[in-house]
């Protein structure tokens, strides 16, 4: 069996909901027509099996497969895989990429992409006598060279980019760090109220 849709508005979630409720077994093929990319993801009696978009596998390719916005998807029911990166029940996933995409939401209004540049600012004009950071704002913190996005800071540390944005998020509103557009201009400082 064969199934294809568009998955603008809820499309691609309720093609979801139809495995998960119905036990399905099968792959769905994803293609996103923004960033003319294509995800997969694989299905064994409603388990979420295994997931891949571009070089992400497991629960970060779903996370950017339900981030796409325009696309189309393909359902077969014959499709299979012998990769095995998740293995969970398809709703704890959803509930999981939904809590994320909403984290995300909120990041997206001071870094808008993670192919942001993190500058270390020279000279901070901090109001506190003491800062505290933690172990993942330090590692954050020494790959800061004005030349490594986001995006390349989470692959050298092997780490979500969601964290990584969470970071420099955290970073920014202590006043130790500043964003640059993929161009090298200065983003313009926001006030940090959420």
């Amino acid at each position: 069996m064969k199934i294809e849709g568009s998955i603008e508005g809820s499309g691609l979630f309720d093609l979801l909901q139809f495995i998960m409720m119905g036990r399905k077994d099968g792959g769905v093929i994803v293609r996103n027509e923004e960033k003319r990319e294509k995800g997969e993801m694989f299905f064994k009696e409603g388990l979420l099996l295994h997931a891949e978009a571009g070089n992400l596998k497991g629960i970060e390719a779903v996370k950017e497969i339900m981030q796409w916005n325009k696309g189309k998807f393909v359902y077969d029911s014959e499709k299979k895989t012998s990769k095995a990166t998740i293995g969970l029940p398809l709703q704890q996933v959803l509930l999981d990429v939904a809590r994320e995409i909403d984290e995300w939401s909120q990041i997206k209004k001071i870094i808008p992409d993670t192919t942001y540049i993190p500058v270390i600012v020279e000279n901070p004009n901090i109001e506190q006598d003491t800062i505290t950071l933690q172990s993942g704002d330090w590692k954050v913190l020494t790959l800061i060279d004005g030349k490594k996005n986001i995006d390349k800071i989470a692959e050298e540390l092997k780490t979500d980019k969601l964290e990584i944005a969470k970071i420099v998020f955290r970073l920014m509103s202590a006043g130790l760090i500043d964003l640059h557009t993929p161009k090298g201009e200065k983003k313009r400082k926001r006030i940090f109220n959420f």
